[in-house]
């Protein structure tokens, strides 16, 4: 068989992809197995809790390491460009806030837009959307019914 020599080659190369795509269960499940065997395992549990944060820096690493190796090999051009998509939709008069309302009635249209992409203060709830380029535009018009 040709393929005998790779197989546990390809056996580990999916064990490491696993490990670093569910790090997080993995390191839970962990460091909850190693506190559960403190009582037995004595001195070597923090020893042991050691190393797992050692390999969780690692793995961590490894993981921003890949992150920006692929947005190098995969970013899109300079030239991307612009979609655009409309939605609308029909509210209640009695469901926007006063000062929208009187804004409306003036005759003013209003338009909010957020980008997505410049960060916040909790930088790991975020992190994916740094890069993004998105951004959201929502306009209040007043339209007349008959």
């Amino acid at each position: 068989m040709a393929f005998g020599p790779l197989l546990p080659i390809i056996g580990a190369g999916l064990l490491i992809v696993g490990a670093m795509l569910f790090w997080a269960a993995v390191q839970n499940w962990l460091a909850d197995f190693i506190d559960r065997l403190k009582a037995l395992i004595g001195p070597v549990a923090m020893f042991l809790q050691t190393a797992l944060v050692i390999l969780d820096r690692v793995i961590v690493n490894g993981q921003r390491v890949m992150i920006a190796t692929v947005r190098v090999f995969y970013r899109e051009s300079a030239e991307s460009e612009v979609m655009t998509r409309e939605e609308v939709k029909t509210l209640r008069r009695e469901d926007l806030p006063v000062e929208v309302r009187e804004k409306l009635e003036r005759g003013e249209t209003l338009q909010y837009e957020m980008a997505v992409g410049n960060g916040s203060a909790n930088g790991k709830a975020n992190e994916k959307a740094k890069d993004d380029p998105t951004t959201y535009r929502l306009v209040v018009r007043r339209t007349e019914q008959e």
